[in-house]
């Protein structure tokens, strides 16, 4: 079976990695599937010795020029394959005309919140639209794979696609870089102090991603453990920064920008608790990560991460900075707790992984001929 799987995210960003992480292991597998990743970016790094590779030239990366280029795109597609799988809701738009086809829906934040963008508003009004009406066209696909359970809810609710029609794949991660290290080891490579409390966050600064909490969490977290650090992973923006200062927290926050899989995963090991908050995820990998990395995960009790953290870490309410605040000198108060909570995270991690994800993803290619 010839499966063309089409990218339309870098392969830094999370979906990138799903798609790079997905293909490389379907390309190993001994199911007679012979995977090409067509790349709608320009990526010189490594993708994998056994998954051919097409890239496919554009014109730029501005709204009106994205619109074009999707709008060309099923008309350049490598034909005879067997199916065609788009590897992101936002390409909805081609599974209108293009069968067999699945599609993976990784959330539905494009029906339910304001798009963002840098563009001006009177460019970014029509690709917002176009973008809205593709994910929604999402429901032409002969099949849909979708990330979690809290996904495939929204996506019946808010697209339309039969329950029957929609695969649960839990994407995975590298268990060979992601395990556990002893904290004073990882301390010691990172060069920070082996006596304090560490927490980490890993996300970027978006209103969603709701990092305000945890800042006015770790105000309060700090009349408690006063040498307390929090590594924020992810670019820094004015605002948030604005609030660090304001709360004088500013020898607390340590910022930590384009680093490698391999240091990450340092860091969640040198780390005594991994924080996360946002209001929207449809699947979400960091707290995944964290766990296997025996780092306990407190998270919202909101959006995807009851299913994914399970019984595994503290979930609290992400709009109540007090109660999150609790929830993390929790860590600090009960050690026996916290024991329990790192033995299990390693544990609820084992599920989320690239052969299981792979295996699945295959069967969802043989319902559709």
């Amino acid at each position: 079976m010839k499966v063309l799987i089409i990218n339309a995210h870098p392969p830094k960003t999370g979906i990138g990695k799903y798609v790079i992480g997905l293909a490389n292991r379907l390309a190993s597998l001994n199911h007679g599937i012979d995977v090409t990743l067509l790349m709608l970016y320009n990526y010189s790094g490594p993708i994998g010795a056994h998954v051919k590779t097409v890239y496919m030239s554009r014109l730029g990366y501005s709204p009106i020029t994205n619109i074009l280029h999707y709008l060309t795109l099923s008309h350049r597609l490598p034909k005879r394959f067997d199916v065609y799988h788009f590897a992101v809701q936002t390409l909805g738009y081609f599974t209108k005309t293009v069968h067999p086809s699945v599609i993976t829906i990784h959330d539905t934040i494009p029906l339910e919140m304001k798009m963002k963008s840098l563009y001006n508003s009177f460019l970014t009004v029509p690709y917002s639209y176009f973008i809205h009406e593709s994910v929604k066209d999402s429901k032409f696909a002969d099949y849909a794979i979708c990330p979690s359970n809290w996904c495939k809810q929204r996506v019946t609710r808010l697209i339309g696609i039969p329950a029957h029609k929609i695969a649960v794949v839990y994407e995975g991660i590298d268990h060979s870089v992601f395990y556990p290290r002893k904290r004073e080891a990882a301390r010691r490579a990172l060069g920070l102090p082996h006596n304090i409390p560490i927490l980490i966050n890993v996300s970027n600064e978006d209103y969603r991603k709701n990092v305000i909490s945890l800042i006015l969490a770790l105000k309060v977290v700090k009349k408690h453990l006063p040498k307390v650090r929090l590594i924020r992973v992810g670019r820094k923006t004015k605002e948030v920064y604005k609030l660090i200062k304001e709360l004088d927290l500013e020898q607390n926050v340590i910022y930590v920008n384009e680093i490698s899989e391999k240091d990450l995963a340092y860091y969640y090991s040198a780390s005594d608790v991994f924080v996360t908050l946002s209001i929207y995820n449809g699947f979400t990998v960091p707290p995944i990560e964290s766990m296997a990395c025996g780092c306990p995960v407190l998270a919202g009790e909101s959006s995807v991460y009851p299913e994914i953290i399970a019984d595994a870490g503290i979930l609290v309410n992400p709009h109540n900075y007090e109660q999150i605040a609790q929830g993390i000198l929790k860590f600090f108060d009960e050690s026996e707790k916290r024991y329990g909570m790192i033995l299990k995270g390693i544990e609820r991690a084992k599920v989320f992984n690239w052969n299981t994800a792979a295996m699945q993803t295959a069967d969802v290619y043989l319902r559709c001929l």
